[in-house]
C-alpha cells in the first residue's frame, strides 16, 4: 500500500457537510446511501442529512453511518444499464452516425463499506485495465472509474448476514478509498461526535484541504477508539465462512471431488 500523504484527521458532523458541499461545489454528484421504497439504497445526495432522518429504525444515538450494507450497490452509478453508444440524425443529405459519447459523470462516493469497495475491485479487474497492459475492455466504464473519489466508512454495524470478516474483505476498507472514515459517537467527555479520517491518497487530502475544513490531527485516543470500532464489528459478524478450499471448490465442475468435500462441509456447518 502507498505511503499516506499526511495524519489521520478528524471532522466533525459540520466537517462532514462541508467536505459533500465542496465536492458538489467541484462538480461532483454526491452518492451515498439514502432511504428509498422502504430499504437503504445508493441514492444522489445534496447534503448531511439529519440524524435520523434515513434511518429505517431510529437509533439511541446520533450516529449517520449506524446501519448495515446498503440493499443496492455501486455497480449502477459506475456501470449503468443503458449508455449512449451512438447518435444518429436524419438530414436532407441522408443519415449521419455521431459516436461521440457522453462526458463521463464526476463522482464522489459516500459511506463506501468495505463490501462494495471489494466488489467494486472486481469490476475493475474485469472492465477496467489500470496497468495499461491491455485496452480497456469497457471504454463507458473505464471513463466512469477515471476520476471517481471515494469516501469509504469502516462498518461498524454488520448485519446478520455478514461475514466480511472470514473473506479479509472488512469490515476496515482496504484498497481502492481516497478517505476512510471511523464514525465516532461521542460520550461525555470523549470528544462528541465525530469521524476519524484516514487519508488514503492524494486525491482525499486534496478533497479535505479544499473544502476546508475545520479539522484536527487525530489523537492517540481518537485511533485507539476508531480501532476498538473494527474489532468490536469483527466479533459481530452474523455469519462465519470456512473458506478453505472455496475458490478451488467454484472452479471444479460438477463431478470434481474437491466440490463434493466442500460442498458436504458447508452443509453440516450450521452457520446459515
Amino acid at each position: 500500500m502507498s505511503a499516506v500523504p499526511g495524519p489521520a484527521r478528524v471532522l466533525d458532523v459540520a466537517g462532514l457537510a462541508a467536505l459533500v458541499r465542496s465536492r458538489r461545489g467541484d462538480g461532483r454528484s454526491v452518492v451515498a446511501p439514502v432511504v428509498r421504497d422502504g430499504a437503504l439504497v445508493s441514492g444522489e445526495i445534496e447534503d448531511v442529512q439529519e440524524p435520523g432522518f434515513y434511518r429505517l429504525r431510529r437509533r439511541d444515538d446520533d450516529a449517520l453511518f449506524g446501519y448495515a450494507a446498503p440493499a443496492t450497490g455501486l455497480k449502477s452509478w459506475l456501470f449503468p444499464a443503458r449508455s449512449l453508444l451512438w447518435r444518429g440524425e436524419r438530414t436532407a443529405d441522408g443519415f449521419t452516425v455521431g459516436t461521440d459519447p457522453a462526458p463521463a459523470r464526476r463522482l464522489a462516493l459516500l459511506g463506501v463499506r468495505s463490501c462494495d469497495l471489494a466488489a467494486v475491485a472486481v469490476l475493475d479487474r474485469v472492465l477496467r485495465d489500470r496497468t495499461g497492459a491491455r485496452p480497456a475492455v469497457d471504454d463507458a466504464y473505464a471513463g466512469a472509474r477515471q476520476d471517481v473519489l471515494v469516501v469509504a466508512v469502516c462498518c461498524a454495524e454488520p448485519a446478520g448476514t455478514c461475514f466480511c470478516a472470514s473473506t479479509g474483505t472488512g469490515p476496515a476498507p482496504g484498497e481502492g478509498a481516497d478517505l476512510v472514515l471511523t464514525e465516532l459517537v461521542g460520550v461525555s467527555g470523549d470528544g462528541g461526535h465525530r469521524f476519524v479520517a484516514e487519508v488514503r491518497t492524494p486525491a482525499g487530502a486534496a478533497a479535505l484541504d479544499a473544502a476546508g475544513l475545520p479539522a484536527r490531527t487525530a489523537s492517540s485516543q481518537d485511533l485507539a477508539r476508531a480501532r476498538g470500532v473494527v474489532r468490536t464489528a469483527r466479533t459481530r459478524m452474523g455469519r462465519h465462512l470456512d473458506t478453505d478450499g472455496l475458490r478451488e471448490a467454484l472452479y471444479a465442475g460438477a463431478e470434481d471431488p474437491e466440490w463434493d468435500r466442500v460442498a458436504s462441509r458447508c452443509l453440516t456447518c450450521g452457520n446459515c
